[in-house]
């Protein structure tokens, strides 16, 4: 069955075509990777602190980043307290999604003006500009948010480590942990580490997209088009 004569799929040969297509892929696998992140940690109370009626084993499971919201059952009372306090490294995926969200409705509008609206993109000079300042955004944003993910994943990596968390559960007077070898934590930083990954890729991604649009597209009359465009 032949294609509609409108559709321009041809464009996926070119580089502002497969590069949006590669930056799809990128973005999903860095949304993902957040997405299935989380964090585990598991202690034993000391015994002369706690009931002997009662479980010595603490457990509490997260999948937020705001470590200092964490809360589990303290060793000296049935109560809840917090694990790391407000001067502890706290972050926010929000900013991530915000900016990954970004990504995702500038790929779609640009794929769907060159494989629908090709036409009124090769002769409409304002929409090719719309195109330029859009994904010049897109990169800024992109930029600004990988480094500050990044910043983050290592704050992440520390506050959640088991050195640290040993010593914050040791210093606690309503945990007193004397023996750190029972601290276990299970976590997926690595889905983190992808996801910094990701986003410097697509850091590239748009820098070259930019690149292409500014020195192919929107310079190069109508009459006139490239041959990647």
């Amino acid at each position: 069955m032949p294609l509609p004569s409108h559709l321009r799929l041809n464009a996926f040969k070119y580089p502002i075509g497969f590069i949006r297509l590669i930056q799809l892929i990128f973005i999903i696998i860095g949304l993902s990777s957040v997405n299935h992140w989380y964090y585990k940690l598991t202690f034993n109370c000391p015994s002369s602190l706690s009931d002997p009626s009662t479980d010595l084993k603490r457990t509490t499971t997260f999948s937020t980043f705001s470590f200092d919201s964490i809360k589990v059952q303290s060793c000296d009372a049935p109560d809840e307290v917090q694990i790391w306090n407000q001067e502890e490294f706290t972050s926010s995926s929000g900013f991530f999604y915000f900016v990954e969200a970004m990504g995702l409705i500038s790929i779609f509008v640009g794929l769907f003006f060159y494989v629908f609206l090709w036409e009124l993109y090769e002769n409409e000079g304002r929409v090719r500009l719309g195109d330029l300042i859009f994904t010049s955004l897109c990169f800024i944003l992109f930029f600004f948010c990988s480094s500050i993910w990044w910043s983050s994943c290592n704050g992440i990596g520390f506050v959640g480590s088991k050195e640290h968390v040993s010593k914050i559960l040791q210093d606690n007077n309503r945990f007193n942990l004397s023996d750190a070898s029972s601290v276990v934590i299970e976590t997926k930083n690595s889905l983190l580490t992808i996801s910094v990954l990701c986003a410097w890729v697509s850091v590239v991604l748009y820098a070259l997209n930019t690149w292409y649009i500014w020195k192919e597209i929107a310079p190069t009359p109508a009459s006139n088009p490239t041959s990647i465009a």
